[in-house]
């Protein structure tokens, strides 16, 4: 397969997100897919730093200050990234943080919507982002998107109530586990799997 990983929301941090989103392109490129990840042009150094020189991996990186709901954003996931994969002849499309816009798109597009706690939880961010912007946005995103990803059941059901789609069209994807390292005399480092 060829696709397109969307890795703006890549801030200098290592998270649950960003940690996802560099296993599942590694396993992708391990595993003779070709794959595409856009991030932010100033983290670019830091995005190549990650990956080192893996195979399969082509980073194409976006001028764009920040991953957060805005309009340059969804111009850049209906226009650029929609040429990018059309260019690329991708198979698919992954957003891989809570909103996108693909408008108008011809490859399939996923959206994994990790939760949403800010429709019951108003205290998550302020009134008006919450009314105005995030639950429009996430609801938008999730018609807009031809499959959403998520990590439970319990989301997946939540999901579907709040935001007002079909169970259908959501799949539960649980977080995974890191391949333990291996260290050079051939053992197993299985340090990663006490967190």
């Amino acid at each position: 397969m060829n696709l397109i990983i969307d890795f703006r929301k890549y801030d200098g941090v290592v998270g649950g997100v960003e940690q996802g989103t560099i296993q599942v392109t590694r396993y992708l490129c391990n595993n003779g897919h070709e794959v595409t990840l856009v991030c932010k042009l100033n983290r670019l150094q830091e995005v190549e730093d990650i990956f080192g020189s893996q195979d399969g991996l082509t980073i194409v990186p976006v001028d764009v200050p920040t991953h957060e709901m805005s309009i340059r954003n969804a111009r850049l996931d209906s226009g650029f990234i929609q040429k990018l994969a059309e260019e690329k002849d991708a198979d698919l499309i992954h957003f891989f943080y809570n909103w996108s816009f693909p408008i108008g798109n011809d490859i399939p597009c996923i959206l994994t919507l990790h939760d949403v706690i800010p429709f019951t939880y108003r205290e998550a961010m302020g009134w008006v982002t919450n009314h105005l912007f995030y639950r429009p946005g996430v609801k938008m995103a999730c018609r807009l998107n031809d499959l959403i990803t998520t990590v439970s059941d319990f989301s997946r059901q939540d999901i579907s109530e709040k935001v007002g789609i079909s169970e259908d069209k959501i799949r539960v994807v649980p977080n995974g586990l890191r391949e333990p390292a291996e260290h050079d005399d051939g053992r197993r480092d299985n340090s990663s799997d006490r967190l």
